[in-house]
């Protein structure tokens, strides 16, 4: 049991691993504290001297979110992922992905490795993005650093077909001894989870005998099951802070500072299964409760508000009142604190499988590694309803702990330090750890904000 009464003090440095091939998660746990009986906004018990006044974005949501689709409209993608999808939709029978690699390149994948005609048009995709990053509210100084590298490479599924054989089996998860379902770009396959039953193996056959060979690869282990903070920061509010719900008791870390696109209004992010509450920054040394940082705001959370069986993105948006967000997120653990080295995040971007990614929690403080898996989904319990987590990830190296669930997860990208998600949880298989996230654009999505970016590169 990890011990929540003195864990190491935050160290603030940038760090990222370089890319490398990895397994596939099988086993895994939502990194969060108690998850006690959710009540509604009204049955949380209110701190003393809470004034609603002073949080005017509690209510965005108060209608209900948006739930979120199999496939996110292109309109709602950053502009690196929206140049695939112009890929796929011109190329539906030949574009495979792209990933990329610790140099900073992107390799894209057709099938064959594709002719001069569909390799000239990635080439151009790929060339168009700095001029519309801007455009889309990232940093002015990431558009300098120009077009990225783009290099091809060959494989065997297109992945249109990927996407559609793994919705058909989507909805078979938690049946038969299958889990979990999701999609690796780098070794062309529909990744199942299975919990090694014998019902789970006579699942995989009899869906492998209806698909082409080698389609699928296979990761054997349990059903993931619900498990669930930094220390004295201030306003404006950063990512990766520890926080405590003064209702349920609930520890979890702060996600990416955003803002609503039609109101302005600034939020923090963290996970659906942390449950609605008021959070605070909370000293895990003295055990003493600091300074208010944010209310669930009425609504934002898709775990709450839908209905059993839905397919859902784990988080929720906090209204952190006048202190507002910051487009900062802290590294790691020093002694004493440094306030030096922080990640001032330039934009967002769906993780790209095989680059490094850096993931913030406020116990198991920083981990990296490299994507392994995307589009990964599975069942989720949550107060008494199952859910399906969907729009996860896995990266490969370095396992979250409670406490850690909400925390941001930073890719590195030649337009500076990007916001790719949010930890859900941790993963164990064959040794090899893994973190868990829910991917940027499904959370942009169903909170219609986006990232807080710094002005310059340095400056919030």
């Amino acid at each position: 049991m990890f011990d929540h009464a003195a864990p190491p003090r935050r160290m603030r440095r940038r760090v990222f691993l370089g890319s490398s091939t990895a397994a596939v998660v099988a086993l895994l746990s939502i990194a969060t504290g108690n998850t006690s009986a959710n009540a509604a906004s009204s049955s949380i018990p209110v701190p003393p001297g809470f004034d609603a006044s002073n949080y005017p974005a509690i209510n965005d949501f108060a209608g209900g979110t948006r739930q979120v689709p199999s496939q996110l409209p292109a309109a709602d993608l950053d502009p690196i992922s929206r140049a695939g999808r112009q890929l796929e939709d011109s190329f539906p029978a030949s574009y495979s992905g792209y990933y990329q690699s610790a140099d900073l390149s992107y390799t894209v994948l057709f099938v064959g490795g594709g002719d001069s005609t569909v390799q000239q048009a990635a080439t151009k995709a790929f060339a168009q993005i700095p001029s519309q990053l801007v455009a889309a509210g990232f940093s002015p100084a990431a558009a300098k650093a120009g077009a990225p590298v783009v290099n091809f490479g060959s494989a065997k599924f297109p992945l249109k077909q990927l996407d559609t054989v793994a919705d058909s089996i989507r909805p078979q998860t938690k049946l038969k001894g299958l889990w979990g379902v999701g999609i690796d770009i780098i070794n062309n396959q529909v990744v199942i989870h299975t919990d090694g039953s014998d019902a789970g193996t006579t699942a995989v056959a009899e869906i492998s005998g209806k698909n082409p060979d080698g389609i699928f690869q296979v990761a054997t282990g349990p059903l993931p099951t619900p498990t669930s903070g930094r220390h004295a920061d201030s306003a404006p509010w950063n990512g990766g802070d520890g926080i405590y719900g003064w209702g349920n008791s609930e520890e979890c870390t702060s996600g990416f500072g955003m803002h609503n696109v039609s109101t302005g209004h600034k939020y923090l992010l963290t996970d659906g299964h942390c449950h609605p509450d008021y959070f605070y920054n909370y000293d895990w040394v003295a055990n003493t409760y600091g300074s208010l940082m944010g209310v669930t705001v009425t609504g934002s959370d898709p775990m709450e508000t839908s209905a059993s069986g839905a397919q859902v993105v784990d988080a929720q948006a906090l209204d952190p009142g006048a202190g507002g967000s910051s487009c900062i997120s802290w590294g790691a653990v020093s002694v004493p604190p440094s306030s030096l080295v922080r990640y001032y995040i330039t934009g967002y971007n769906q993780p790209s499988q095989g680059l490094g990614i850096l993931s913030e929690g406020a116990h198991g403080y920083e981990k990296s590694g490299s994507v392994s898996e995307l589009n990964l989904s599975f069942p989720e319990t949550y107060n008494g309803k199952t859910l399906y987590a969907t729009n996860l990830f896995s990266v490969a190296g370095g396992s979250t702990v409670q406490g850690d669930s909400g925390g941001p997860m930073i890719q590195p990208s030649p337009f500076g330090p990007l916001a790719a998600g949010i930890v859900w949880g941790s993963a164990t298989r064959s040794g090899q750890t893994y973190t868990i996230g829910t991917m940027i654009n499904a959370v942009r999505f169903i909170s219609q904000a986006d990232p807080n970016v710094s002005s310059n590169g340095t400056n919030c």
